[in-house]
């Protein structure tokens, strides 16, 4: 691998968790519109488990590319990997808030 040149498997994962994170600020902008606008609950608990099941896959993903970003660093003896580390965290840390938040959601309105 040339030097400075990034794994194409690394910057494919960081740029899915990237497009995972946008994905999920939309469906939740949706859910927040869908209240004001009144919504069918149906609809609405729709939202709830996409916006369940995108956090979880977002989630492990970024642990995936966190933990890709310690094993490229040691591999390749090269810190520029370790540049992604706050935005995994901060994926990581909204992922697991959003889920918190939806599944109590979900569970006042079962």
């Amino acid at each position: 691998m040339i030097m400075g040149q990034k794994s194409v498997f690394f910057r494919i994962l960081n740029r899915i968790c990237l497009f995972f994170f946008l994905y999920l600020c939309v469906f939740i902008f949706l859910y927040i519109i869908g209240n004001y606008k009144v919504f069918l609950d149906s609809n609405l608990i729709f939202l709830l488990d996409s916006i369940t099941w995108i956090s979880i896959v977002l989630i492990i993903l970024s642990f995936t590319s966190f933990i890709l970003s310690f094993v490229y660093t040691i591999i390749h003896k090269n810190f520029v990997y370790l540049i992604y580390i706050p935005s995994q965290v901060f994926y990581i840390f909204i992922g697991i808030v959003v889920l918190i938040i939806s599944h109590s959601l979900i569970f006042l309105t079962a």
